[in-house]
């Protein structure tokens, strides 16, 4: 069966042509508006200012390399409407650590989008980046649990505003551990660091914690979809992977703005530092930053539903290979004039796509006239395709399978049940991010079959039909790791019936040699679709569904060859490839008693 799976990805990459950004913050993602005013000229200076707007980077900040185009608000004409109003040195409130500039903080910024007379509509996306320079202002002249307290509150107070402007989804970055940049190096005696270090990252983690409550709670009341962008699990990641992101100084700004020396004139080496001044990202940064925000939109748009929307077509598959190696046998069986009477013994293997094996044992009986049944027991493996990273099945499947002869006219039914687990990591886009997962995987199917046997002597034509039911579950799972883009998953189950019509052609080319070839077209006529829902891990964000569909129509030959070896040994040997493109072969070695 064809289960394709339309992957969101290149539209994730790019901003919805239709859609428009605005954005609200800090220096962390401000594009000149604060140097456009009198008094803060930066002429001459080696920040980024190729249209008179000066980033507080070497390069475009990392929004710019998400929507480019974008404009700061003191540069943006009339009808723009990709609009930047972030201001260096902004708080949540009202004041600027960089001076006193009136206009600047955060419901300032919110004044300016309204008398612009814009308002949000659907597909557009507001970015809010600010809290910072609320705990720099505040460090060690106030209890910085009453300044989280004023964040959260003046943040709600402006998202508050920005929902009843239309505001439907909005991005709010967390406050990363800012004291481990360069500007706070020899803040206390060294002896004092560590401690210095554990008592910021608890208050931060605090403030944290519950800035994504008081988001949670804001988002249920207003029906805003407020998510927690956590670029603090962001910033500790690359802290910790440096050298394999390219950055060979993490603790020095490449910039000394206060004396006015520079590491290097060349962008490759200011690159390879993380910060370009005291507190900023080089270009660098700002780009892995555009890619973790790029990963988190594409989450945000079911991008990661891939996971177990992929273990579940795995496990569909594998049960149409069981059913499709029970046919096998069954053509086997029902060519024969009679069957023989008795027990027989079996041992198979075979691999397939995707890394596909099994290894399995087999038992038959027949009463010699009208009736063989046959059990099968196997390991089954394989990786589950279409999802970047590793994910591995390992598991069971068990089948049993039986025919009827009436004349010519021949009746066969098979079920199975498929057991066992998905483990591995899904990768983002991004700074070597990775998560793992575990997660269980289990099916059943049940078939019917009806035959007709045509002989013309050595030749045996099977012209065949078949109805088959299947089931596949893959259970509830959340990932693992500390990136902040983890996903939970709701369980996927999902049924539906697929229609098969074949024709088997066997020839006795010799009095111990059997070639056969099958060829089939199977359809889905119902199910296999349905929403599968997920969520970010310790976020505000809200419930992420996607809709799935796992039908649709394949054909499929198969050919392979029977092999007496006397003494009631038998050989079979079969190969197989469908217009999904996937294909295998497998062995299976008989004895008759």
């Amino acid at each position: 069966m064809i289960r394709t799976s339309v992957s969101l990805l290149a539209l994730l990459i790019a901003m919805p042509a239709m859609a428009d950004t605005f954005v609200f913050g800090d220096s962390s993602v401000e594009q000149g508006n604060l140097y456009a005013r009198p008094g803060f000229d930066r002429t001459g200076s080696p920040y980024y200012a190729p249209d008179g707007f000066s980033r507080e980077s070497n390069g475009p900040v990392w929004i710019e390399h998400l929507v480019p185009g974008i404009a700061p608000s003191a540069g943006a004409g009339a009808g723009a409407h990709d609009i930047n109003f972030a201001y260096s040195g902004a708080t949540s409130g009202d004041d600027n650590i960089a001076g006193p500039v009136a206009g600047t903080g955060f419901d300032a910024q919110i004044d300016d989008f309204a008398s612009r007379g814009l308002r949000g509509k659907a597909g557009d996306l507001f970015f809010v980046a600010i809290g910072t320079n609320d705990f720099i202002r505040d460090l060690g002249i106030r209890d910085l649990r009453a300044t989280s307290a004023e964040v959260i509150g003046n943040n709600g107070a402006g998202l508050d505003r920005l929902s009843g402007y239309g505001a439907e989804r909005v991005l709010v970055e967390d406050v990363p551990n800012f004291h481990l940049a360069p500007a706070f190096a020899g803040l206390v005696p060294p002896e004092d660091q560590d401690e210095f270090d554990a008592i910021m990252r608890a208050v931060l983690d605090e403030h944290r914690a519950e800035q994504i409550e008081a988001l949670r709670d804001q988002a249920d009341r207003t029906g805003t979809d407020l998510v927690t962008v956590k670029v603090s699990k962001l910033f500790d990641h690359v802290l910790a992977h440096a050298a394999e992101l390219g950055f060979a100084n993490v603790t020095d700004a490449c910039y000394d703005e206060a004396a006015g020396t520079l590491c290097s004139t060349d962008k490759a080496v200011q690159n390879s530092y993380l910060f370009f001044d005291g507190l900023h990202l080089t270009e660098a940064g700002q780009r892995i930053q555009a890619d973790y925000y790029r990963a988190l939109l594409g989450q945000l748009n079911g991008s990661a539903h891939d996971l177990p929307e992929g273990m579940a077509r795995f496990a569909l598959g594998t049960m149409d290979q069981l059913a499709a190696r029970s046919r096998d046998a069954r053509f086997a069986a029902w060519a024969g004039p009679v069957p023989q009477q008795g027990l027989s013994f079996s041992a198979d293997a075979g691999v397939g796509s995707d890394s596909g094996s099994f290894a399995g044992l087999g038992v038959g009986w027949s009463d010699g006239v009208d009736w063989t049944f046959r059990f099968d027991g196997a390991r089954q493996g394989g990786s589950i395709a279409g999802v970047p990273g590793s994910s591995d099945f390992d598991g069971w499947s068990v089948v049993l399978s039986g025919e009827r002869r009436w004349g010519d006219f021949r009746l066969g039914a098979s079920v199975g049940r498929l057991s066992g687990s998905a483990t591995g990591f899904r990768t983002m886009p991004v700074a070597l991010m990775r998560a793992d997962h575990d997660a269980d995987v289990d099916g059943q199917f049940a078939e019917i079959a009806a035959g007709y046997v045509v002989d013309r002597g050595a030749l045996t034509i099977q012209p065949a039909g078949w109805l088959r039911w299947s089931e596949v579950n893959v259970g509830r799972f959340t990932e693992r790791g500390d990136t902040g883009l983890e996903m939970a998953f709701d369980g996927l189950s999902t049924s539906g019936v697929v229609a098969g019509l074949g024709v088997d052609l066997r020839y006795a080319a010799t009095d111990r040699i059997t070639p056969w070839l099958s060829v089939s077209w199977e359809e889905a006529i119902s199910g296999f679709d349905g929403t599968l829902t997920g969520r970010l891990v310790d976020n505000s964000a809200g419930d992420i569904a996607r809709a799935y569909g796992l039908g649709g129509g394949a054909g499929e030959l198969r050919l392979g060859a029977d092999i007496e070896l006397g003494q009631g040994a038998t050989l079979g040997l079969a190969g197989w490839a469908n217009t999904d493109s996937d294909a295998g072969a497998y062995a299976r070695v008989g004895w008759r008693f």
